[in-house]
């Protein structure tokens, strides 16, 4: 039996007395990979210094090398969309933060709260559209004098046929024409 921890993340290797070794995540408390090695007799294990690899030693003193692909152990569906107890945590949270400011930090990956606080802004920014919208609406056709209907309407209707990303593009690489602002991103544009 034998277990080993990893140097760069939450991760740890532990081996069984039929000699299975399981490749473990702390956080998410997840078995990622278990694997039956063959070897008689391990007595030993040890991650690779990037912890892309493991070796494992027999009785004997022979070693044996297995390559490990796992850039992202923290990403499990349990940690997308559950409560996940993060160490110094009080209890298990969503939390999302994805940096941090040392190396010692742990990214925390929970798309719940980005998913509410989505819906959350969209139905408060609903709210508020809607209501101004049907208004505008009702008295663009019901009240609004003839002639500056006859300018509104087909302004509306083509900034509705148009896509708003194309107004934005537009208006980022210097529209109309003089505007002091552009991006870098239009070079390829001559005004």
């Amino acid at each position: 039996m034998a277990i080993e921890a990893s140097r760069r993340d939450k991760g740890f290797l532990t081996m069984d007395r039929s000699g299975e070794v399981h490749v473990n995540y702390g956080t998410s408390g997840e078995t990622l990979l278990s694997l039956a090695l063959g070897l008689p007799d391990l007595r030993g294990l040890s991650y690779a210094p990037k912890t892309d690899g493991f070796i494992a030693a027999d009785a004997s003193g022979r070693l044996a090398h297995w390559t490990l692909e796992n850039p992202h152990p923290e990403i499990t569906l349990k940690t997308l969309f559950g409560k996940v107890w993060y160490e110094g945590y009080q209890s298990p949270e969503y939390v999302w933060q994805s940096t941090g400011g040392t190396d010692d930090f742990e990214s925390k990956f929970s798309l719940t709260p980005l998913i509410f606080g989505t819906l959350k802004g969209t139905f408060y920014a609903l709210l508020v559209a809607v209501p101004i919208a049907l208004l505008g609406a009702l008295y663009a056709s019901q009240f609004m004098h003839p002639t500056l209907k006859g300018l509104v309407k087909p302004t509306v209707e083509i900034m509705a046929a148009l896509p708003a990303w194309s107004w934005g593009s537009w208006r980022a690489c210097g529209w109309p024409r003089g505007s002091k602002r552009s991006s870098p991103a239009c070079s390829w544009l001559r005004w």
